[in-house]
């Protein structure tokens, strides 16, 4: 509901209801990061991204993540094999008991310099007054702005002015108090 609220504010309408398991895609999103490198991770999430949002695909059925693969142009064959198999369950179950633990209760969640943290879709004015309260600290000795996202996955389109960086295991994060 929040995020057909905030997206009917930026002018999204999906008119979708429905939840769907994502866990096979953040397996082949693992698989691509780890056997192919970032950059293919990038385009599959994107790939993945249209299979739902443009394409309106459902991001849980094999056929439709291969689909994805496919379009990020990716080895659709490796692709089976993982959906196939248990490959890659177990660090992809990791990273989600390590999200879970800093206290990451929903998607997406979107972390500002290892430390702060603005779970759930809010309103662009939210991520505006954010950052900004977080660029005040660049003028007090941070050095630069790091941002994970963890509804992406993969690193933001480079011509943002942002500096993306993975998340460290450096204990809870703290929520904004906005």
């Amino acid at each position: 509901i929040r995020l057909s609220l905030v997206g009917s504010e930026m002018c999204i309408e999906t008119g979708r209801t429905r939840i769907y398991n994502t866990f096979d895609a953040h397996r082949l999103l693992h698989w691509a990061e780890v056997e192919v490198g970032a950059e293919a991770q990038h385009k599959l999430k994107w790939a993945l991204l249209e299979t739902y949002f443009t394409l309106g695909q459902n991001p849980s059925h094999h056929a439709d993540l291969l689909l994805a693969v496919t379009r990020a142009g990716l080895d659709e064959k490796r692709a089976a094999v993982i959906l196939q198999d248990d490959i890659y369950h177990a660090e992809v179950r990791a990273q989600e008991k390590f999200y879970t633990q800093q206290g990451i209760s929903s998607v997406p969640s979107v972390i500002f310099n290892d430390q702060h943290l603005l779970q759930g879709g809010q309103p662009a004015a939210m991520f505006e007054q954010a950052i900004r309260e977080i660029a005040e600290a660049l003028n007090h000795g941070v050095k630069r702005l790091r941002v994970m996202c963890l509804y992406l996955q993969a690193p933001l389109p480079p011509q943002l002015p942002l500096v993306i960086s993975p998340l460290k295991e450096i204990g809870a994060y703290q929520p904004l108090s906005l």
